[in-house]
């Protein structure tokens, strides 16, 4: 690799602090160009901070940067992701996508949001709760099989996703999660489905900051795969045997995804509850109240006629290639700026190519304007 030398004079205002104008002419942030900032930046998202130093650099493109540098570079980009997010200034680039049918002929779009945990650790090695990021997703997944079959130029079209992430309440994930639907032309789908596990408030921020105001029909679905764990753990309450706890979640199943949530609720009332110790009946009352609570986002009958995904595995999935196999590796811990900043690149790293990509490009337009 070829290296071109530079000198340039500074500076020094009544800040007492050294001003370098070129520099800011340049894009050139901690002595780095564009592209070295970017290949830095690159490497602190993908892996370790040393392994990125020592490793991915040094073996793919020669430069030789501290460990040290490779955080701090990581983490004023990652700040600098968040700042343009809080200011409603979207990262992704605008486009519009080809939204997938269902097995009407209407097009449709995914959003969900789910949370997952990163190890913490506070100042000069104290001990610390553990937080969690907020992981939102716009999605264009491949149709489900009730759709019928699909033509070999839509076997080729691999499933769309745009994802935010960082450590942020519900009403600041919804507004991320709207931003970024904005910005494939969501509004333009005939339908429009979130679709989140039952984790408190998931199933309202969807509700209140995306779904309110479109034209286009809306849905609310309870991901499957959520229930049938709720039905498995008070099984596991109720009866010792396993074959028979198999049974019967197997059937409660089999009801919910073919008769609906209101037929379930009706099967669970049957349940004979004399003489069951008292964290039995409380599992069940936990169980019927989960259920009630959420009858009007389990028409499975009707999401599985028309084609559209019952299992929330796309956010389930989101969080673990998003968050968790870079934040979450063996021994790691993690302070609150590391762990908002690092969040943010890995959510548009991960994305489709075209949002990294966008974000550089128009990083070094501005530093140029």
């Amino acid at each position: 690799m070829g290296k071109v030398s530079y000198s340039r004079a500074y500076y020094w205002g009544e800040c007492h602090h050294s001003w370098f104008p070129t520099d800011e002419e340049f894009g050139i942030l901690r002595r780095q160009t564009p592209a070295m900032l970017e290949v830095t930046t690159l490497a602190g998202t993908l892996a370790p901070f040393k392994t990125g130093s020592e490793r991915v650099l040094r073996t793919m493109s020669g430069i030789r940067v501290s460990e040290s540098t490779v955080q701090r570079t990581t983490e004023e980009i990652g700040e600098i992701v968040d700042q343009q997010l809080s200011r409603e200034d979207p990262v992704a680039p605008q486009t519009s996508w080809e939204w997938r049918c269902d097995a009407a002929g209407e097009r449709c779009v995914y959003l969900s949001l789910d949370a997952t945990g990163v190890r913490q650790q506070g100042s000069e090695g104290a001990k610390a709760d553990g937080r969690m990021v907020t992981v939102v997703e716009v999605f264009n997944p491949v149709p489900q099989p009730e759709c019928g079959p699909k033509p070999e130029t839509e076997k080729a079209r691999p499933a769309q996703a745009r994802y935010g992430a960082g450590l942020m309440e519900l009403s600041e994930a919804g507004r991320r999660l709207r931003l970024l639907a904005e910005s494939v032309q969501f509004e333009k789908a005939d339908v429009v489905i979130g679709l989140t596990d039952g984790g408190n408030g998931l199933a309202e921020c969807l509700e209140t900051s995306c779904l309110s105001g479109l034209t286009a029909k809306t849905v609310l679905i309870l991901d499957f795969y959520h229930l049938s764990e709720h039905l498995e753990g008070f099984a596991r309450e109720w009866i010792k045997d396993q074959p028979s706890q198999a049974e019967h979640v197997e059937r409660w199943c089999h009801i919910a995804k073919h008769e609906g949530g209101q037929a379930l609720l009706t099967e669970l009332e049957t349940v004979d509850l004399k003489g069951c110790r008292a964290a039995v009946k409380e599992s069940y009352r936990l169980l019927t109240q989960y259920v009630g609570k959420n009858l009007y986002r389990m028409d499975y009958p009707r999401y599985v006629k028309a084609g559209w995904q019952i299992g929330s595995g796309h956010i389930e999935s989101a969080c673990k290639t998003v968050i968790n196999q870079r934040l979450n590796n063996g021994g790691m811990r993690w302070g609150e700026r590391g762990t908002n900043t690092i969040s943010n690149l890995r959510a548009i790293f991960c994305s489709e190519p075209a949002v990294w990509e966008a974000f550089w490009k128009t990083r070094i337009k501005r530093r140029a304007a």
